[in-house]
């Protein structure tokens, strides 16, 4: 008994994220829109972009969940004249115009 130690139960945790399920139309769509609202000189934030895709009842989920999807589709947000705007990130840009190309 003396050199018996007693170990605690490890407890595991599963850590779901929850996103709505989104397909490749979806995406390409919700893209769509953040380009359009670059096109007609909008104010893009994401609350201006959370708000349009809910009213087009392509996202129904919250600003949060929402800020996710878009990092997971990679976008981010940069900074250009002190101004920060929505970016897709460079190695995805090139891979849709190589796609366009061919």
């Amino acid at each position: 008994m003396k050199n018996s130690t007693l170990d605690s139960p490890k407890k595991t945790r599963l850590h779901i994220k929850w996103l709505m399920n989104l397909d490749h139309l979806d995406i390409d769509s919700l893209r769509d829109q953040i380009y359009e609202m670059y096109k007609n000189k909008k104010i893009v934030c994401l609350e201006s972009i959370h708000k349009r895709v809910r009213d087009i009842q392509l996202f129904e989920g919250y600003k949060a969940s929402f800020h996710t999807l878009l990092q997971g589709i990679r976008f981010k947000w940069c900074k250009d004249n002190h101004r920060r705007n929505l970016m897709e990130l460079p190695d995805i840009a090139l891979k849709i115009i190589q796609f366009l190309k061919a």
